[in-house]
């Protein structure tokens, strides 16, 4: 599965959310989708969260909307 997964993001990031995995103090950082697993209307990407202080890094595993972006990068 991880060599199917491998180089499917862009390797620069996307955009940034002010907020964490549940919406509290936190980052979201999110990157577009592409190769195999890319999105043809380029609407859709991956995303990692993580507390205020970096730290507690976790991966969301389902797509997450460009437009929900509070900073492009």
């Amino acid at each position: 599965m991880l060599k199917q997964r491998h180089d499917s993001l862009e390797r620069r990031a996307y955009g940034m959310r002010y907020s964490g995995r549940t919406g509290g103090s936190g980052w979201t950082v999110v990157f577009k989708s592409r190769g195999r697993y890319g999105d043809p209307f380029g609407k859709v990407g991956r995303a990692v969260t993580m507390d205020g202080d970096f730290g507690n890094l976790r991966v969301v595993h389902k797509d997450f909307f460009l437009k929900g972006v509070d900073k492009k990068l």
